[in-house]
């Protein structure tokens, strides 16, 4: 059997932008584990269908340095 566990995560956009043409758009932000630490970020970008209806076209996740932030004061 396979005993493999998942752990859940979630993730909210800190950043969206729209082109100007409302076709596409760009969400990015923090993707945080179940204690609210952050352990990646995400890019998702998106385009608008013709009704109207916003799908996801490219993901991309990241995950954050374990030093990131050391040494900067």
């Amino acid at each position: 059997p396979n005993t493999t566990l998942f752990r859940s995560f979630s993730w909210e956009p800190q950043q969206v932008e729209v082109l100007e043409s409302g076709t596409l758009a760009l969400s990015s932000g923090p993707v945080l584990d179940p204690g609210g630490k952050q352990v990646a970020t995400f890019t998702s970008i998106w385009r608008r269908e013709t009704s109207g209806e916003w799908k996801i076209v490219f993901d991309k996740g990241n995950r954050v340095c374990a030093d990131e932030g050391a040494g900067h004061e």
